[in-house]
């Protein structure tokens, strides 16, 4: 059998803390992309979706 532990106060928020914190970069690692990765992306899909738009504004104006 195991025993429990007694943790003190600061050290149960810091296990607190670094269990919020794991969730939350898996979180925001869903595609497995850093930062960088992330930023493009938004670029790009920012971009195409630009690109459609101003591809339809000059389809129904030209």
């Amino acid at each position: 059998m195991s025993e429990d532990k007694e943790v003190g106060p600061q050290e149960w928020e810091k296990l607190k803390n670094a269990d919020e914190h794991q969730a939350d970069s898996a979180e925001a690692n869903r595609f497995g992309l850093d930062e960088e990765g992330r930023n493009n992306l938004v670029f790009m899909i920012v971009t195409l979706i630009g690109l459609l738009l101003v591809g339809l504004l000059l389809g129904i104006y030209w």
